[in-house]
């Protein structure tokens, strides 16, 4: 009977990654590849290319450790694009900007798992650096800040990714009252 319920829940994980790779296939132009076991966020992130600046930068901060931890969270993960209009990002990464660096990163991380179906017009989400982000719904198209998900519901074991096409700044656009 365990082996039954374990192949089960074995072919619901593999279906819930087959659904989440159509969807990519939909939304970006090359669909980010799901392996078959659940990896957390930080794993997830450090397997697709698109996120390589993502991932020095959360290294630089000291963050992954945070971020591998049970959560649920939230992550709107900017691409490598999108690292590059953040003015000044390679002194960012220097061990003495790292407070201000993971200050950055957290406005990106919410707690709780927020699927791009969970997501409402007008919604607001405070992040781990305490900030609000608006969210915004028009259609399928789907802004957190201004920073539109390029390619949402990228699940880890820990919660879901949503790639996003610019960094949100904190202080800059945000929700705050």
């Amino acid at each position: 009977m365990k082996t039954i319920f374990a192949m089960a829940l074995g072919l619901c994980v593999c279906m819930a990654d087959a659904g989440s790779f159509a969807q990519s296939a939909k939304t970006h132009k090359k669909p980010i590849p799901v392996s078959q076991a659940p990896k957390d966020i930080v794993q997830t992130v450090m397997a697709i290319p698109e996120f390589a600046t993502l991932v020095t930068a959360l290294k630089a901060a000291d963050l992954t450790g945070a971020l591998g931890q049970a959560g649920p969270f939230t992550v709107f993960a900017p691409t490598n694009d999108a690292f590059k209009s953040v003015a000044g990002l390679p002194d960012m990464l220097k061990a003495e900007n790292k407070e201000r660096l993971a200050n950055i990163l957290k406005a990106h991380v919410v707690s709780g798992k927020f699927t791009a179906s969970d997501l409402r017009d007008g919604q607001m989400l405070t992040t781990l650096g305490g900030e609000e982000l608006m969210v915004s719904v028009s259609g399928s198209r789907i802004m957190v800040n201004g920073s539109e998900l390029a390619q949402p519901n990228l699940m880890a074991a820990n919660g879901v990714i949503h790639m996003v096409n610019q960094v949100i700044m904190p202080g800059a656009n945000m929700g705050n009252k």
